[in-house]
């Protein structure tokens, strides 16, 4: 049963210039998968600032009438040969709480027991912070409410996670798929984490002393189907 029109669903590829190589992964995955033509790639040119180029692309989105769910993939993750089937069979998406769905869900977040609730069977992120956000979906009606909430996140510049559970890794500025989940919390709704992942960041890439730098909640199956 599906619970996001496909043809009304925008998948599209969060990147940056001077990415290129690492931007093939992703396209290369996406090209395997049933999101194949359906994608578009948002490109940060030089000279543009992050945050606003971001903010600009989601503005745009939240006001395109023909899209009500939009899927937001990052340039270092690959996604299950059946993504686009996954994500519209998801009945998450049709609860109360609903805010964003993270696709890709490593085990530090759900091992957190004092920041993970079940709510009508699906785990849920109960801390305004959500890290490695390969793969995200919203409703871009919600989305387009929060968004004040997501641009004031940005905008208070470096994030220092306290969380002792977390990947120790501070990011030079606050990251924008935190930003997203810091705007779902502040809005009273919730992020659920997918399970299993559908979407990981590419293990070839995101390495850590030549070790992979995070482990995910299951083993990552491209091939999983709902």
């Amino acid at each position: 049963m599906a619970f996001v029109d496909p043809s009304k669903l925008l998948i599209w590829v969060h990147t940056w210039h001077g990415r290129d190589d690492l931007r093939g992964t992703t396209l290369r995955s996406l090209d395997a998968s049933d999101a194949k033509g359906m994608y578009k790639i948002k490109r940060q040119p030089p000279g543009v600032d992050r945050d606003d180029f971001y903010m600009t692309t989601l503005r745009e989105m939240c006001s395109d009438e023909t899209v009500e769910w939009m899927l937001r993939i990052e340039d270092d993750a690959v996604v299950s040969k059946h993504i686009v089937h996954n994500v519209c069979c998801w009945s998450a998406t049709q609860h109360e709480l609903f805010g964003a769905g993270w696709l890709s869900v490593t085990s530090e977040m759900v091992r957190d027991a004092s920041h993970v609730a079940s709510h009508g069977g699906f785990l849920t992120r109960e801390f305004p912070e959500a890290h490695f956000a390969g793969g995200v979906l919203m409703r871009t009606s919600f989305l387009a409410g929060v968004l004040p909430l997501v641009r004031r996140r940005l905008s208070l510049g470096e994030y220092r996670d306290s969380t002792p559970t977390e990947v120790r890794n501070v990011p030079r500025r606050f990251a924008p798929g935190c930003a997203l989940s810091n705007a779902v919390w502040n809005s009273g709704r919730r992020v659920f984490f997918h399970s299993p992942s559908i979407v990981a960041i590419d293990m070839t890439i995101q390495t850590y002393h030549g070790k992979p730098s995070v482990q995910w909640d299951q083993p990552y199956n491209e091939n999983w189907r709902a």
